[in-house]
């Protein structure tokens, strides 16, 4: 998906819903192969791929509701699934009750 930093941001004319329902059809987007995916509602991520085995890789989210947005629940992929969240905030993993966390060293 690309990095997530700022992705949810408010631009202008663009409500808060809006912003997370476009974060969403992105993923699915991507995904799915399908160019310019557009969904109906937030449960779009959960109705599309609660039976695909997949991977996701969340990189440098610096915002809770982004892996909310994304990937609330492993419920809402198939079995299997493995979701890879890579953020400088441990914070926002223990909120969203990630428990294996591995820390990876900078190199100088």
């Amino acid at each position: 998906m690309g990095n997530l930093k700022g992705s949810l941001k408010i631009t202008v004319g663009v409500d808060e819903h809006e912003s997370k329902e476009s974060l969403q059809q992105l993923l699915l987007s991507k995904i799915l192969s399908q160019e310019n995916m557009k969904t109906d509602h937030l449960g779009a991520i959960k109705e599309w791929l609660q039976d695909q085995r997949v991977l996701i890789i969340l990189e440098d989210v610096d915002d809770l509701e982004q892996s909310e947005v994304l990937a609330k629940e492993l419920s809402w992929f198939g079995s299997g699934s493995r979701i890879i969240v890579t953020t400088e905030n441990q914070k926002i993993l223990k909120a969203h009750g990630i428990q294996d966390i591995y820390h990876v060293e900078r190199s100088s």
